[in-house]
């Protein structure tokens, strides 16, 4: 088994203009932008392909390596002069939002040139990747989640797979909210009353408690930890640096890795309170 070429390529893809860049710490981001390996990456150089060549267009994303290989000296896909390989496209969980439907559509599309062209379904032009799902029938029924998950099965370990589509029990957590509220002492439930009525009113703020955490009721919290140990006491608990993408080494310029429009920035949005 050895001596023998990698049988297995992984391929990238992206979102219009969120590709991958690569650089050192010292190099101008001027020079970076101006690499060909931004404007180039191994999807862009897909689209390409099919504009030039007509077996091209006759393959998906995925079964691109059985007849092509990619370059990377000169950023360009060639035609496959020996063995064929596999390709594979990295997976992405169902609730990233459009880069997840991008992949759905990667699995049947043949010979897109742009962006548009995979949004194109029957000679209409749509506006998301996801309502071109729904207009190739990808999104009316259960068929999505199931081959997900059969996906994540050949390779996800348990943990994973259980979360994959977790949804909280909310019935569960407004008897626990309950059960919780009646232990409280008449000082926890002072802080609780204050908390809860910032965030009911709208009207905010910040407060700062030294003790037992407390619950919200009905809303959307986030509870982030400060370690990762103490993050295992929480149900969903996540700590702050994984939750708001925080940089492990931090400087004046250092800034939270949250994309707009993102499930985490939407998220985040949508929460009433931050524990």
């Amino acid at each position: 088994m050895h001596y023998r070429d990698l049988s297995v390529i992984r391929l990238g893809f992206h979102l219009p203009d969120e590709q991958p860049v690569v650089f050192k710490d010292d190099e101008c981001l001027d020079d970076v932008a101006r690499k060909a390996s931004v404007k180039e990456s191994m999807f862009l150089g897909w689209f390409k392909a099919n504009k030039t060549n007509p077996e091209a267009r006759c393959l998906t994303y995925v079964k691109f390596p059985s007849k092509f290989v990619w370059k990377p000296d000169t950023r360009k896909w060639f035609l496959q002069k020996s063995h064929s390989v596999i390709g594979w496209i990295f997976f992405v969980p169902p609730r990233s939002g459009e880069i997840y439907y991008l992949r759905l559509l990667l699995n049947f599309l043949k010979g897109p040139t742009c962006y548009e062209d995979i949004k194109t379904i029957d000679g209409a032009v749509y506006s998301s990747f996801r309502d071109a799902c729904y207009a190739m029938g990808l999104l009316d029924d259960d068929k999505e989640y199931i081959d997900t998950i059969k996906e994540a099965s050949h390779w996800g370990l348990g943990e994973y797979l259980r979360k994959l589509f977790l949804r909280y029990n909310r019935r569960k957590l407004v008897g626990e909210h309950a059960a919780y509220l009646q232990q409280l002492t008449d000082e926890q439930r002072v802080v609780y009353n204050s908390i809860m009525e910032a965030v009911d009113s709208g009207r905010g703020g910040v407060f700062f408690l030294y003790g037992y955490s407390v619950r919200s009721k009905g809303q959307i919290a986030l509870i982030v930890a400060s370690s990762g140990i103490a993050s295992l006491l929480l149900p969903g608990g996540r700590t702050a640096h994984s939750r708001f993408a925080i940089l492990l080494k931090l400087d004046e310029f250092s800034t939270c890795n949250i994309k707009q429009g993102s499930a985490l920035a939407e998220l985040i949005t949508k929460a009433k309170i931050i524990i």
